[in-house]
């Protein structure tokens, strides 16, 4: 079991033109998770990601960014970016569901 989170002020999903989920919190904001599962992740693999999610903290890595985008750059890879530390609202519309999560050791 894994899970994409991701702090919105608003998000949507739509099936057959119809919304079926929406966060709308343009004070409080909310999240949006995108969780993959599989048909024999255990009771113990819920009540972990439960917890997990349930106590996440959102850490400050200017350092690494930056280093992941000017890694990237030297590939030749069009990179842009906010402002790391502001107050940014980031607005997407993905296509599909269809969410790559790329992790290191």
């Amino acid at each position: 079991m894994r899970a994409v989170l991701t702090r919105v002020l608003s998000a949507s999903v739509t099936v057959d033109n119809v919304v079926v989920g929406e966060i709308n919190c343009p004070s409080a904001g909310g999240i949006l998770a995108l969780v993959g599962v599989d048909r024999d992740d255990s009771a113990a693999a819920w009540e972990t990601m439960t917890r997990k999610i349930a106590v996440l903290r959102i850490l400050k890595a200017e350092e690494t960014i930056t280093k992941i985008t000017n890694g990237l750059r030297s590939r030749e890879i069009s990179v842009y970016e906010g402002r790391f530390g502001a107050d940014m609202q980031v607005e997407s519309v993905n296509d599909g569901p269809f969410t790559v999560i790329v992790e290191c050791p």
